[in-house]
């Protein structure tokens, strides 16, 4: 058996077959930890720098580039030892313990503008670099630790078939407005101030323009895998992995192979037809598979 047991994988991916872990944690991941830890502490560093006496624009920025230099470098190696690190974050929801984490440290950099020395104008700035840099850093690590505990647990796991689609064109081609129509609102609203109303408009400008950008991606291809443990979706650093117990059904329409999902807040996969190279061999094994999986339901009922 592989480094990963049934009970710590976690019951999202039941008793996938283990696979080798590396050494060492691979360089990409470990400087991604490094950039997250320096977003977090660059700005404490700052402050301590400017209350010990530390002032002009080329002093603070010299300031800067060494607290950066030297905790990336210096938690990217401490990183690369910590062999499994990514995989046993990435079998649980303790992957996001990063995203969580980036926002503690922003609400306490706001109490410390209260409460403390710390000044007022740094800490907004702390708050706002943290939770947007820190933040996007961790959603980052969360999505690498996922992708390489799924990597571990599909080392050397035959596919079956694999395909590329997204959603129907006419499907992008709505997301895509859509999308293009939040941001407009979203920059006339946040950016020029033109709509009157205060905070409160302001507010719904950048969530409207934030969510407008989160949106285009909506419907964008995905690599998919039929693999004996489960339906693997890749996209760039992303990979996720649905087993086969969590396919309810494989559906075909005239535009879309669609592929649901057990649990109402997982919405369905849809592949647009004409995407699909070899659709009836692809259709054949997801059925044989959901097939399997509800017969060996069925008998444990019995």
């Amino acid at each position: 058996m592989g480094p990963f047991s049934r009970s710590e994988r976690g019951a999202d991916l039941g008793s996938a077959p283990g696979g080798a872990v590396a050494e060492r944690v691979d360089t990409t991941y470990a400087l991604a930890g490094g950039l997250y830890v320096t977003a977090l502490v660059t700005p404490a560093a700052l402050a301590l720098a400017v209350q010990s006496g530390i002032s002009g624009a080329a002093a603070l920025y010299v300031a800067f580039l060494v607290v950066v230099t030297v905790t990336t470098i210096g938690t990217a190696f401490a990183v690369r030892r910590l062999a499994g690190l990514p995989e046993r974050l990435g079998r649980s929801r303790r992957q996001w313990a990063f995203v969580v984490v980036a926002g503690v440290t922003a609400a306490g950099y706001l109490v410390a503008g209260e409460v403390s020395a710390f000044p007022t104008e740094m800490a907004v700035i702390a708050v706002f670099a943290v939770a947007y840099i820190g933040g996007l850093f961790g959603i980052l690590l969360a999505a690498m630790s996922r992708t390489r505990y799924i990597d571990a647990i599909l080392a050397d796991e035959p596919i079956e078939c694999e395909w590329e689609a997204g959603w129907p064109r006419l499907w992008r081609i709505g997301v895509v407005g859509t999308s293009l129509a939040m941001i407009a609102v979203g920059f006339l609203t946040a950016f020029l101030d033109l709509v009157p109303g205060g905070i409160a408009v302001t507010v719904f400008g950048w969530i409207a323009y934030v969510s407008g950008f989160v949106l285009l991606n909506l419907g964008e291809s995905w690599t998919y895998r039929a693999r004996p443990s489960g339906l693997e979706r890749t996209r760039s650093v992303i990979r996720r992995l649905d087993r086969w117990n969590r396919i309810t059904s494989v559906e075909q329409t005239e535009t879309t192979l669609t592929i649901r999902r057990r649990g109402w807040w997982r919405p369905p996969i849809h592949c647009a037809w004409t995407d699909l190279d070899d659709p009836e061999t692809i259709r054949e094994n997801l059925d044989r598979y959901v097939a399997d999986v509800d017969g060996a339901r069925g008998v444990d009922g019995q």
